[in-house]
């Protein structure tokens, strides 16, 4: 059993039937979302738009690319799924073993291992992919509907990481057991594209693709997110090579976010702002703040959920809520099904628990989509967000409590980590490893903010990892 209470739905009509056509079976993953059918039907819509129609890329090099990034972000649930829909499609488990441990030994032309290499960084590092990132795709030979696709696909991995951590659905087959893959942080020269989160002025370019302009006027779904957002934002306009992909995500939007019968549209927007603002995200935390104002919010507000949710005027449940989404969302090794218990004593329904998951999962997908493409503002983010920026460490958890001595002992009751440090203070170097992955990051975004130079952040994070080993 998931997380959740699960009810008994009918499984042989739409949604569902896209599941059986495509990959042969119903995953649990959507079974624990039975509480909200129309969650259901919007993964499928999306699903099937990105995942399951040969385009540039073929079934198998989009599988491949979230099996990867499902493993390099420790999503057990979808790496064995993604695995068993590759075996569907004629990849024996051997193949599929070598790409866990080395993809980059396990046969893979050259360019498709540079394909691997950028939705990996992707999926890690989003802020820091700039354009020559594409550059080198488009010099390997890949043509921008290609690229289009592959980061697509990334997105939706971090939408399954989502998924499958708040919904803790029971594995669909035998797990399959794998070493953690190392993403390398990024070497950059200058950190001021990643980290502004757009370049403004660049010769009326709206991403890093080219896109063709479709007025809102006679494409349908643009109407709709015209009626929705009030506007029609650019990660929509730079897509529309891809019609499809649009017309497919305005109705995932239809189905997670504008319905107001479980979570409001002014929770969702809190939802979205503050994982937007973990993930460094500036695009987005410009939209959801102007959205924010549009339901009544003044700038101030909005802008201070952007900067810190905790110092702004909330209640105690809306703050829980975001605590809830960010380890949802950006924490998703520090998730526990004690989480949602919580939520539970604090008036929330399994329904808006559920909700609250999905919207945090779309959320994951539009943030790697829009700087996968570098898709430019349509207004100016929050300038304090901006200043606070490269100091916003995601999955920074800031303790609570009565006194120092509570803080630390809470902590230290709830803290994921001390199993694997036990583990490595006695040789585990498995163990030790996977403490590098999980918080290098982090070390790495701060010491950024005191260095304020990549490569000498990069050896001083080698440094502090050799120190914690030695010591």
């Amino acid at each position: 059993m998931s997380f959740f209470r699960e009810i008994k739905l009918d499984e042989n009509g739409s949604p569902f039937a896209v599941y059986r056509e495509a990959i042969g079976f119903i995953p649990n993953l959507l079974r624990a979302q039975s509480l909200l059918p129309r969650i259901i039907e919007a993964q499928a819509i999306l699903e099937k738009a990105v995942l399951f129609v040969d385009g540039a890329l073929s079934r198998v090099q989009k599988e491949q690319i979230v099996l990867l990034a499902a493993a390099s972000l420790g999503d057990a649930y979808s790496v064995t799924m993604r695995g068993k829909i590759l075996n569907s499609l004629g990849m024996p488990d051997a193949q599929i073993d070598q790409l866990l441990t080395d993809y980059r030994q396990a046969g893979l032309p050259a360019d498709e291992v540079a394909m691997m290499d950028f939705c990996l960084r992707l999926s890690h590092y989003a802020p820091w992919v700039k354009s020559e990132d594409i550059d080198r795709l488009r010099a390997c030979g890949f043509e921008e509907g290609a690229i289009m696709e592959a980061v697509l696909a990334t997105g939706y991995a971090s939408y399954l990481c989502a998924m499958s951590a708040g919904l803790g659905p029971k594995p669909d087959f035998e797990p399959r057991k794998q070493r953690p893959i190392q993403v390398s942080p990024p070497l950059l020269a200058s950190t001021s594209r990643g980290l502004s989160g757009g370049q403004h002025g660049r010769a009326g370019k709206q991403s890093y693709l080219h896109s063709v302009y479709r007025s809102p006027k006679t494409f349908e779904p643009f109407i709709l997110i015209q009626e929705s957002h009030g506007f029609i934002p650019n990660f929509f306009r730079a897509q529309t090579a891809r019609p499809d992909l649009i017309e497919a995500e305005a109705k995932t939007i239809v189905g997670v976010l504008l319905p107001e019968d479980i979570l409001s549209r002014k929770h969702k927007e809190y939802l979205l702002l503050v994982v937007s603002a973990a993930n460094l995200n500036s695009y987005c935390v410009a939209v959801h703040c102007n959205l924010l104002r549009g339901l009544g919010l003044t700038p101030e507000e909005g802008d201070q959920i952007a900067v810190d949710y905790r110092e702004a005027n909330l209640s105690e449940a809306d703050t829980a809520l975001l605590d809830f989404a960010l380890k949802v969302g950006v924490r998703t090794s520090e998730f526990r099904r004690e989480d949602i218990s919580r939520l539970r004593t604090l008036g929330f329904t399994e329904e808006q628990i559920l909700e609250c998951v999905a919207v945090t999962a779309l959320n994951n997908f539009a943030n790697t989509v829009q700087m996968g493409l570098g898709i430019e503002p349509d207004f100016e983010p929050p300038q304090a967000f901006e200043r606070k920026k490269v100091h916003l460490i995601p999955g920074e958890a800031r303790p609570t409590g009565n006194g120092a001595a509570g803080s630390l002992a809470a902590m230290a009751a709830d803290d994921p980590d001390a199993s694997l440090v036990a583990e490595a203070q006695g040789g585990g170097l498995e163990a030790f490893e996977t403490l590098v992955r999980r918080h290098s990051r982090t070390v790495y975004r701060t010491l950024m903010a005191i260095l304020g130079d990549p490569e000498g952040a990069q050896d001083a994070m080698q440094d502090v990892f050799l120190s914690a080993f030695k010591n």
